[in-house]
This record gives structure tokens, C-alpha cells and sequence, in this order.
């Protein structure tokens, strides 16, 4: 079983902790900023989202 250390560890740069880790002083806002600094860019590998928000002709507003 992992310890809990350990696995606050393993998390330290989780995005869902990131806040609740600099407010309990485990981690500083520039230890962030270097990290993600050092994320490789994933631009190439993304896709473009387009969301239609025209609403559909309902046919029961005639």
C-alpha cells in the first residue's frame, strides 16, 4: 500500500492540488512556473474544437 507521503509526492504537480500545495506551503508559485515552463509543447498533436452554438429551428415554434 502506498504511503501517503509518497503519494502527495507523486501529485505534487496535479493540477487539482497545485492551489491546496502552494497554500500549505508544500510548493511555491515559481516551482509551478518552472514546471510548466518544462512542459514539452503538444500544439502539433492537438485539434481545433468548434462548438455550433446556433440553436436548431424547433419545429414546434411554428
Amino acid at each position: 500500500m502506498i504511503s501517503l507521503r509518497k503519494a502527495m509526492t507523486d501529485k505534487k504537480f496535479d493540477t487539482r492540488l497545485i492551489d491546496f500545495m502552494i497554500q500549505t506551503g508544500k510548493l511555491s508559485q515559481s516551482e509551478v512556473d518552472t514546471y510548466l515552463k518544462s512542459l514539452p509543447d503538444s500544439e502539433a498533436n492537438s485539434m481545433a474544437l468548434v462548438i455550433d452554438e446556433t440553436p436548431e429551428p424547433s419545429s414546434a415554434a411554428q
